[in-house]
């Protein structure tokens, strides 16, 4: 599943290139955002392709349920599990 790094307002957070910040989760569902600087966060789900209970699924397919939990300040680097 892939991941984008939003600000604490919801906007999508770019690296130097301008490119979004994303990463994507390993099978376990734990996800890694490297060399953060301090302050709030927010992780979006991108939607696409991702395997859910070893099915491959699409998630464009799939209506959002639920919003967004409140911000998260993590320190540089943090280790969280969706």
């Amino acid at each position: 599943m892939t991941l984008r790094l939003l600000d604490a307002d919801g906007n999508p957070l770019k690296d130097d290139s301008g490119a979004d910040i994303i990463t994507k989760t390993d099978a376990d569902g734990n996800y890694l955002f490297n060399r953060l600087p301090l302050g709030s966060y927010k992780v979006e789900v991108v939607p696409g392709d991702a395997k859910v209970d070893g099915t491959d699924v699409n998630l464009s397919d799939y209506k959002q349920t639920h919003g967004y939990a409140p911000p998260r300040t993590v320190p540089r680097s943090a280790r969280a599990h969706l």
